[in-house]
C-alpha cells in the first residue's frame, strides 16, 4: 500500500464512510468545515481514484479498494500506513568435493551495494511464498529448484544514528533438488556457490543470511534482528 500524503478532507471522507455502510454529501462534508466547491474537488478526487463511488440513492460508499485503502489510513497522520517489506529468502546448498556451499549473490544495486547475502525477492499481492521464491529463483539464477517454506525472520535495520532505514519480514524458503547451471544473466546482482567460511571472508555481507543457514540447520522458526548500518553501507 503506497505511503501517499492525503488532504485532510479526504482523510475525513474516507473515515467517516469506514465507519457507516455508506452517507450523503452533506454528513461527509460537514466534519471538514469547507466550502461546497472546495470539498467537491477532493470528493470527486475520491471517486476518480476509484475509492468512493456515488449510489444511485445519492450516498456515497467506499468501494472495495476504497474499504482495503481506508484500513490502511495512518491514525495519527494524514496517510496510509508503511508497513514492512515481506519478502523471500532463498537458501540454496550443494556439496562441491564434500564441502557444502550456498547460492549467494553480491548486490549490484542499491541499497547494501555491494553485500554479499542469499538470494531475495518481493512477495506480490496475493503471491505464495512458494510462487515468490520460484519466480526471483529462476530469474536471478537460470535454476529450477523445489521450495518450502521453513521458517520467519524480522530484520528492523537502522543507521549507525539509530535511524530507521529498513523495515522486513522475510519468510525462509529452502530450495532443493537444485538443477542447471548459474547463467548469471541478471544484472542487479552477481551469483556465486560459496562455504559459510567464504561468505563471511567477504569485505560486505548481510549476517541475516547466516542467521538463515542456522535457523534451517536447528529447525528454529523464527527469530528478530535489529542490525545498525554505517551511511555508506546503505
Amino acid at each position: 500500500m503506497s505511503t501517499q500524503e492525503l488532504h485532510k478532507a479526504q482523510v475525513s471522507i474516507l473515515r467517516t464512510l469506514r465507519h457507516t455502510t455508506a452517507a450523503r454529501y452533506t454528513v461527509l462534508r460537514q466534519p471538514t468545515d469547507l466550502e461546497s466547491d472546495v470539498f467537491k474537488f477532493h470528493l470527486r478526487k475520491l471517486v476518480r481514484q476509484q475509492y468512493v463511488r456515488k449510489l444511485d440513492s445519492g450516498e456515497y460508499e467506499l468501494t472495495s479498494a476504497g474499504k482495503e485503502f481506508a484500513n490502511n489510513l495512518s491514525e495519527s497522520e494524514q496517510r496510509t500506513q508503511k508497513q514492512p517489506k515481506l519478502s523471500v529468502a532463498i537458501i540454496a546448498s550443494r556439496e562441491f568435493d564434500g564441502t557444502k556451499k550456498y547460492l549467494c549473490q553480491q548486490r549490484l544495486r542499491s541499497p547494501f551495494y555491494g553485500f554479499w547475502g542469499c538470494l531475495s525477492g518481493p512477495v506480490q499481492w496475493g503471491e505464495s511464498f512458494e510462487i515468490a521464491a520460484q519466480r526471483e529463483f529462476e530469474k536471478q539464477t537460470g535454476l529450477t529448484a523445489t521450495y518450502v517454506v521453513r521458517a520467519f525472520y524480522r530484520s528492523t535495520d537502522y543507521s549507525e544514528k539509530d535511524i530507521l532505514l529498513e523495515d522486513k519480514l522475510f519468510a525462509i524458503v529452502e530450495a532443493s533438488d537444485v538443477c542447471g547451471e548459474i547463467t548469471n544473466d541478471w544484472q542487479k546482482g552477481f551469483n556465486a556457490w560459496l562455504g559459510l567460511a567464504e561468505l563471511k571472508t567477504q569485505e560486505k555481507y548481510f549476517t541475516s543470511t547466516c542467521d538463515f543457514i542456522a535457523m534451517l540447520e536447528s529447525g528454529e522458526q523464527f527469530r528478530v534482528r535489529f542490525p545498525h548500518y554505517a551511511q555508506s553501507e546503505y
